[in-house]
């Protein structure tokens, strides 16, 4: 993508000079948002059915490697306190929450910014008034 000055229709650069502007975008990744390590029944929410399946799997009898969904929060082959601690750090959250939570810029906020590039640039005179 390649943007010259001879495609816009103003000339913001100083005393005239062609300034060509350059875009390029590479390696573009979208990824969903991670899933909270606490969320043991996969339902993209901490809530108290978390908090049942964690205190299930830590008064039965240990199992040799205890997955996420049986309570192993921090993926230490363990149920733990460790694991009800970070229950706790993430109650209340669900995934849904944090892409609601983003914010994207439009592209029409540079034109909103273009006059306050130019007002920046100007340069106030230093005229001398003379009295006589």
């Amino acid at each position: 993508f390649r943007l010259d000055s001879s495609d816009a229709k103003l000339d913001f650069a100083p005393r005239g000079i062609l300034t060509p502007a350059y875009l390029a975008i590479d390696d573009l990744t979208l990824e969903s948002p991670a899933t909270p390590s606490a969320d043991f029944n996969g339902d993209l929410r901490v809530d108290g059915v978390d908090l049942t399946l964690w205190f299930a799997s830590w008064t039965s009898p240990p199992v040799d490697a205890p997955s996420q969904s049986e309570g192993d929060a921090n993926g230490d082959g363990r149920v733990d306190g460790w694991d009800f601690l970070q229950w706790q750090r993430e109650f209340g959250l669900n995934s849904t929450s944090e892409i609601a939570s983003f914010s994207v810029p439009e592209p029409g906020a540079l034109a909103w910014l273009a006059p306050l590039g130019l007002i920046t640039q100007r340069r106030p005179s230093r005229r001398r008034l003379q009295f006589n």
